[in-house]
């Protein structure tokens, strides 16, 4: 069994990565065309960047610890302990991929911590509004965005160190992976199409603001990156041996989901606005809003069983 001590010295560990990343994005170039009130709105969000990426760093932590021991508690017969024999025995570290992946991970954080146009208050008071509180991490894109980058941070650690911290970050891959294909289609589904959003591109186009490619630079990279760890970092067989059951994975992203869905009911009893237009036009009651949880609940794991049954495919 791995001992406290241990379990301390490798959350030290990952105190370094975050503070090169938070680094480097706050001294990424904002694009021209903003207002000082979006300005203003951006520096607000910053400031509460710290607090929101250690909730979403302790989150995937708890995510991925959850995913290793209901793994390992299938099988009497089968621990964590030799998981990360079977680790060292069957497979190289792949450290230089890993770190590779970490680096473009933080492409999209950066973005979106500098980048990200807010809605301009004397033209849109609504998403506004929405934001007073909790400013950029109302978007469950933030959530996601630096939960994969925090992810991947120590996923490069876990190759580096070897160990329990591996098979924790394999047994977590499969659920990691599904929150990034959920965001990504998600948006270009529901949120891209939106007819606000045709209008919020026209307007920020007029400012010479690249909507386009901040959306795209911001929801495509961490669904390809996703993929690219599980099938250039990790050994897809022994994510197949370290991953629960589909069940369990369900169980977990569900903690995930409704974390947020958590902060979207708080925000709009102090805002009385949602964080999406589109959630306007589907949430209009307690019914729809069940309604609507349920369905998007449903996606999610349609999604998770798809990336389940990708893993099974050969190169």
């Amino acid at each position: 069994s791995t001992s406290v001590s241990t379990m301390m010295w490798d959350w030290i560990y990952l105190i370094p990565p975050f503070l090169i990343a938070y680094g480097y994005s706050v001294t990424f170039p904002r694009w021209k065309g903003y207002g000082q009130d979006e300005l203003k709105r951006l520096v607000m969000s910053a400031r509460i960047d710290p607090l929101g990426a250690l909730f979403v760093f302790l989150l995937v932590r708890v995510m991925c610890s959850l995913c290793a021991t209901s793994a390992a508690g299938e099988d009497a017969t089968f621990t964590i302990a030799d998981a990360a024999v079977e680790l060292e025995e069957s497979t190289e570290r792949r450290v230089l991929p890993a770190a590779i992946l970490w680096f473009l991970g933080l492409f999209p954080v950066c973005f979106h911590l500098n980048s990200v146009p807010m809605s301009e208050k004397s033209w849109d008071a609504r998403s506004w509004a929405a934001g007073a509180w909790l400013g950029l991490w109302i978007f469950l894109t933030r959530w996601i965005i630096f939960a994969h980058a925090m992810y991947l941070s120590m996923s490069l650690y876990a190759e580096m160190a070897g160990g329990h911290f591996r098979v924790e970050m394999y047994s977590g891959v499969t659920t990691i992976t599904s929150c990034c294909t959920f965001m990504s289609i998600q948006y270009y589904t529901l949120v891209h199409s939106h007819s606000h959003t045709e209008k919020t591109r026209q307007r920020w186009h007029k400012r010479n603001v690249k909507f386009d490619f901040i959306q795209g630079i911001t929801h495509c990279p961490s669904i390809l990156l996703a993929f690219a760890d599980i099938f250039l970092v990790k050994n897809r067989d022994l994510v197949i041996v370290t991953r629960p059951s589909a069940l369990v994975m369900a169980g977990v992203s569900l903690t995930f989901v409704a974390t947020y869905i958590a902060m979207c009911l708080i925000n709009h009893a102090l805002t009385g606005q949602w964080p999406y237009r589109m959630m306007d036009d589907r949430i209009t009651s307690t019914r729809s809003f069940f309604t609507f949880f349920t369905m998007q609940t449903g996606i999610f794991y349609a999604f998770l069983l798809a990336v389940i049954a990708v893993e099974y495919i050969a190169l």
